[in-house]
């Protein structure tokens, strides 16, 4: 909910400047102070913002294993046309971008960067919330049970299933 509408805030500034903001979003949840939240991700598009030639691609998902919410910020740092000639300029560590890695540092997201051929890919992965208290919560160990013949061993427990199929 706090993408979709810092992005259709941004949205209207990247149109100004003729660009394109592109979002794609499946439901995961980030635990962190919501400012904060919306700071980071104005951060994030502001640094975007002064490097792309061409569209922002934002994507957020869940990871499936370590399960994690992940957020992609693509875009050209070159214009298209010019991708395949000679090395392509790097989207420097300005303020902006100085302002992501703290921010999301104080949020506990791991954030990684790749510039290559005109292209710059930022990833933030958020650790999920409610997992880690349900980790910390569950002994794994090998615990038997005084009847060596349970009939119902996982009576009581939850599944979540996470699947790109709708059918699951």
């Amino acid at each position: 909910e706090c993408l979709e509408q810092v992005c259709a805030t941004r949205r209207r500034e990247a149109a100004v400047r003729g660009l394109q903001l592109r979002v794609h979003l499946h439901l995961a949840e980030i635990q962190g102070d919501p400012t904060l939240v919306t700071s980071l991700l104005n951060s994030l598009l502001d640094w975007a913002l002064s490097h792309t030639r061409s569209s922002i691609d934002l994507d957020l998902q869940l990871t499936p294993w370590p399960v994690r919410a992940r957020l992609r910020c693509r875009f050209a740092v070159r214009d298209l046309d010019q991708l395949s000639r000679g090395p392509a300029p790097e989207a420097h560590r300005g303020l902006n971008w100085l302002l992501v890695e703290h921010t999301a540092a104080l949020l506990g997201a791991e954030v990684k960067r790749e510039d290559e051929a005109g292209v710059c890919v930022a990833q933030l992965d958020f650790p999920v919330p409610r997992l880690h208290e349900v980790l910390e919560t569950l002994d794994l160990g090998a615990a038997h049970s005084e009847s060596g013949h349970n009939t119902r061993p996982f009576a009581g427990w939850q599944v979540l299933l996470v699947s790109a199929r709708s059918e699951l």
